[in-house]
């Protein structure tokens, strides 16, 4: 069967649905076969290609065309139709395994619910928790095994520097931030074991410790001076039915954790503390992290030696997950020195490869939905001129975008999540980052100090009715670049 070109992608999987419902499975086939050719990162492709083939009861092709699509971008049917071609071959641990993991995604599925039931009892448990308080510190739970790694202290921090005078508007956006970085306590990290105890874990919101008491402990979220009834979890009557996933379990979940700012600073850095704390990776039975499927996310798996098949990730509805022992390394929430050291120590042979790109780069934001430079075509010529080079951070592998970053000289950048990479700059790199003053934050200025990079920022004009969007004066970026001495 050829596909037709003219079809969008969605059309020709409907298709292949109504082959299938129709029962026209030689023709659904030939449709899905071709679509791997031309699309063979589309994960629900091989999901319905492997419908087909368990229909059919081809059991192994059905097996490996579910393994296909988990790999791509695991979702909960997955797992369960994995589950059941399992079943059929009396693999019941890996079945078991499955069913788990379709209820970790869809805690709702009562057919997965059931079915494990029936197969393994207790691993699916009807009770609904009720959370009955909290503990405000992981040492107010006695029960807990707490390994400490560094001791907190205040560290005194520097301002980047800027030309700008500021507008009383922009005064009343960055004061506050200005003075939270300046002198902040940098939290010491440790790793707890709490045993027999839950996670509830909801994409990429805050994550809940729950010991076996039924209670929540606030020290480890990354918001730990909210008010407890400000929590999600306190607010809620009852929280979903509990899923036993596994003896061991690590948990490197976090507030935004599926951004690729949070993965870097505050999982990877959770992982070195573990390490240090005396933990193996290959020791947990499950990682639950808040997303799989970005290609960043893939390439630091297969560097750091993680498993793939360890991983529970996209857990959009909401899921309580229990663990024979779970450990959490705590939150960095406040970027430690130590944070960006461990960053470059884990991935040093990605920052010593060499790169063809300009050591004088401008990052673009065009492809994303919000804090865009509406003007960037002019802004760009102005920079082509003394010898920049857009780039833009999707486009490349995550080692290309470490090497980049280590081998550039002068950055300057909208205010986005690519600048994590400045992790891996020399100290002295200079980068000038541009804001809207709307949207201020000083998490590049905790990177770029703890690397010793010579930092600047200005702002762009806000431009109303638009998501956070903005133009540069190209006046102003002149003064700032001669400001940092990169034009005379």
């Amino acid at each position: 069967m050829v596909v037709d070109s003219k079809q969008n992608f969605s059309e020709m999987l409907n298709k292949g649905v109504s082959l299938f419902k129709n029962k026209k499975y030689d023709l659904a086939k030939e449709l899905y076969t071709e679509l791997m050719k031309n699309f063979p990162n589309k994960a629900e492709i091989y999901y319905l290609a492997g419908l087909v083939e368990f229909e059919l009861n081809n059991l192994e092709k059905a097996c490996e065309l579910m393994l296909k699509a988990i790999e791509l971008n695991p979702f909960y049917e997955c797992f369960r139709e994995l589950a059941k071609i399992y079943l059929i071959q009396n693999k019941l641990d890996k079945s078991v395994e499955n069913f788990e993991r379709a209820l970790a995604y869809n805690p709702d599925c009562q057919e997965c619910r059931n079915i494990l039931k029936k197969i393994a009892k207790d691993r699916a448990s009807n009770k609904k928790l009720v959370i009955k308080g909290v503990y405000k510190k992981i040492s107010d739970f006695k029960d807990c095994k707490i390994t400490h790694i560094y001791d907190s202290k205040i560290k005194e921090r520097k301002l980047p520097k800027a030309i700008e005078y500021f507008s009383d508007y922009e005064l009343e956006k960055i004061t506050p931030v200005i003075k939270k970085y300046l002198k902040q306590e940098t939290e010491g990290a440790f790793v707890a074991g709490i045993p027999n105890g839950r996670v509830f874990v909801k994409q990429s919101e805050e994550t809940y410790i729950i010991t076996p008491d039924d209670k929540f402990i606030q020290e480890l979220t990354l918001l730990p001076d909210k008010k407890p009834e400000e929590y999600y979890i306190m607010q809620q009557k009852e929280l979903p039915e509990e899923v036993y996933i596994g003896d061991n379990v690590l948990v490197l979940t976090s507030l935004w954790g599926n951004n690729y700012y949070h993965w870097l600073s505050l999982i990877i850095p959770r992982i070195h503390a573990l390490e240090k704390a005396g933990y193996k990776l290959e020791d947990f039975d499950k990682i639950l992290i808040n997303y799989v499927g970005f290609n960043y996310q893939k390439d630091i798996f297969k560097i750091l030696g993680i498993s793939f098949d360890k991983v529970v990730g996209t857990l959009a509805k909401g899921a309580l997950l229990r663990a024979k022992n779970l450990v959490v390394p705590s939150i960095q929430s406040n970027l430690p020195t130590w944070a960006t050291t461990c960053l470059r120590d884990k991935f040093k042979e990605q920052i010593n490869v060499k790169t063809n790109k300009s050591d004088m780069i401008y990052i673009s934001r065009n492809r994303a939905t919000a804090r865009r430079v509406l003007n960037e075509d002019k802004v760009f010529n102005f920079l082509s001129e003394f010898g920049f080079q857009m780039l833009r951070m999707e486009d490349y592998s995550f080692s290309e975008q470490l090497s980049i970053f280590a081998n550039a000289n002068i950055i300057v950048a909208p205010h986005g999540a690519g600048l994590t990479n400045i992790s891996f700059c020399k100290p002295g790199t200079k980068l000038i980052e541009i804001f809207t003053p709307d949207w201020f934050a000083d998490c590049f200025f905790r990177i770029g100090e703890n690397v010793g990079i010579d930092h600047y920022y200005m702002f762009g004009n806000p431009q109303p009715n638009t998501n956070l969007d903005m133009t540069i004066d190209i006046n102003r970026l002149a003064l700032t670049m001669k400001f940092a001495g990169i034009l005379s």
